[in-house]
């Protein structure tokens, strides 16, 4: 079939995250595109990446042999943050520049690239859809 794929976390009928292998309009699991892989965790996104330059060529090979009714159909699945628990985020201020010197820049105010990168630790991420409620007790900057 198609040779190109992307990694979703999804979930489904109440289960358990997984990660998954979108292909076309369909969702395949990875454990079960990457049987027999020992060393790879298919088990989540991040696993993935981990092992990834043993995990990609597999995928891409297996990714070519989906067949049409192969998986799930994805609006049959409820697509998640791709990587659900990430030990760091690194964000570059370049990303949001546009929005940066426009809401938070006064007139003359000189915004240096080196000072708009920041980072943060957390314990999961929203995927799509999903609202997220702070905590009462949760500090304000």
């Amino acid at each position: 079939m198609a040779s190109e794929y992307r990694l979703v976390s999804y979930a489904e009928g109440g289960v358990a995250p997984k990660a998954g292998v979108l292909v076309g309009e369909r969702v395949v699991p990875a454990a079960t595109l990457l049987q027999g892989a020992d060393g790879i965790d298919s088990s989540s996104v991040l696993g993935l990446l981990r092992a990834w330059d043993s995990a990609h060529p597999r995928l891409h090979t297996a990714a070519q042999k989906v067949q049409p009714n192969d998986g799930i159909a994805l609006a049959q699945v409820k697509l998640l943050a791709p990587i659900l628990y990430p030990g760091m985020l690194f964000c570059a201020g370049a990303n949001y520049w546009d929005q940066s010197t426009q809401k938070y820049c006064a007139p003359g105010f000189e915004f240096r690239l080196a000072q708009a990168g920041f980072s943060g630790s957390f314990g999961g991420l929203l995927g799509a859809g999903p609202t997220w409620q702070k905590p009462h007790d949760m500090p304000t900057r």
